[in-house]
């Protein structure tokens, strides 16, 4: 499967946070797009681009062919649609109902049913290192709003809300334990992704380049045949790039430590929460890239492979297959699996994980 990665900026919440990751956006966003499409923006015949603000990230769409810009208008009404749903903060979503519901409840869209399905299933996958249901301790956390570190007793007090089995689905009914909620932030992003795709490719169009904050979707190749050169950001420095790959047809999202965080009392706390502990996960890894046919997966599994550490995340891959990945350790170490074609930059050094363990 051939993958690809990117990676957002980092970014210290604050309560400035969305005028912040506009400009740090607008100011990578010009160097990821050189590494990522330098053949296709040039000179190209029917690119259409589409830049617009949703699911909590800046967003740009780019697609060539005959009928592109009207596929990419169709794809901000998609966008929209599906964040009115699935939104944990726009009040009349699907999720936000079920977050309100105390317990009791709650009739759904069936396409909202179906992703909640599916996020419990990859719950049960993962072991509970990707789960749905963190939403208490990630509001008391307060990502995204004013963060600071909760008392341990309140997050003691939460920790038995955090669990995907307790996501009782019938049908298009949905229930939680008063008190739980759900944030599909960890697998909304790559749904979204796939929708697009399937939408552009019902349009007629072969090749695009989407990209949702730290989320890519490659469809198709460049225009001209070759494959997306996709810039793997070193987690470390800012203005460099670890290394790249090639990639046609992946959906791909990056986990990192260093997009989203805040520093108390000379320490810095990091927005993946291991669902177990109720805190910042401490695995020993600063970026997980997850490469999959499907943006579903890759979304959910970025983030448990990051909760699991390299060496569980090595093992789990190595038991279940069907995607690629690039992990980089907090000692700057990068580690690819052998279906990920990756290129380290001048510089760096990568060490390529067989499937078969030695």
């Amino acid at each position: 499967m051939p993958p690809v990665c990117a990676a957002m900026v980092a970014v210290r919440v604050r309560s400035a946070y969305n005028v912040l990751m506009k400009r740090v956006f607008l100011r990578i966003l010009a160097g990821l797009l050189s590494l990522a499409v330098p053949l296709a923006l040039s000179g190209c015949a029917g690119a259409a681009e589409r830049d617009l603000f949703a699911l909590d990230t800046y967003i740009q769409l780019t697609a060539y062919g005959h009928g592109a810009s009207s596929a990419l208008a169709d794809c901000e009404s998609e966008i929209r649609r599906l964040e009115a749903l699935l939104s944990v903060t726009q009040s009349g979503s699907d999720i936000a109902r079920v977050n309100r519901a105390n317990g009791a409840a709650v009739t759904v869209d069936p396409e909202t049913a179906a992703l909640l399905s599916e996020a419990r299933r990859l719950a049960a996958l993962t072991d509970g290192a990707f789960d749905p249901t963190v939403y208490p301790l990630m509001q008391f956390w307060g990502f995204g709003r004013s963060p600071a570190v909760p008392e341990p007793a309140d997050i003691r007090a939460l920790l038995p809300l955090v669990d995907a089995a307790q996501l009782s689905i019938a049908g298009n009914e949905i229930a939680l334990p008063a008190g739980a909620g759900i944030d599909l932030g960890g697998i909304a992003k790559g749904y979204v992704s796939d929708r697009l795709a399937a939408l552009l490719q019902s349009h007629g169009i072969k090749s695009a380049m989407l990209s949702l904050g730290g989320n890519v979707h490659a469809l198709g190749s460049k225009p001209n045949g070759d494959a997306w050169r996709i810039g793997l950001r070193d987690p470390m420095d800012a203005d460099a790039v670890a290394g790249v790959i090639a990639a046609r047809d992946c959906a791909v999202i990056t986990s990192g430590s260093y997009q989203r965080y805040f520093e108390q009392g000379g320490v810095r706390y990091h927005h993946i929460l291991n669902p177990t502990t109720g805190y910042p996960a401490d695995s020993g890894l600063c970026s997980v890239t997850v490469i999959s046919t499907s943006g579903v997966e890759a979304d959910a599994l970025s983030t448990a492979l990051f909760v699991m550490g390299a060496e569980d995340a090595i093992a789990f891959w190595r038991q279940h297959g069907g995607f690629a990945f690039v992990l980089i350790t907090a000692d700057g170490e990068i580690l690819y699996s052998e279906n990920a074609s990756f290129s380290a930059a001048d510089g760096y050094t990568a060490r390529q994980i067989p499937l078969l363990a030695p």
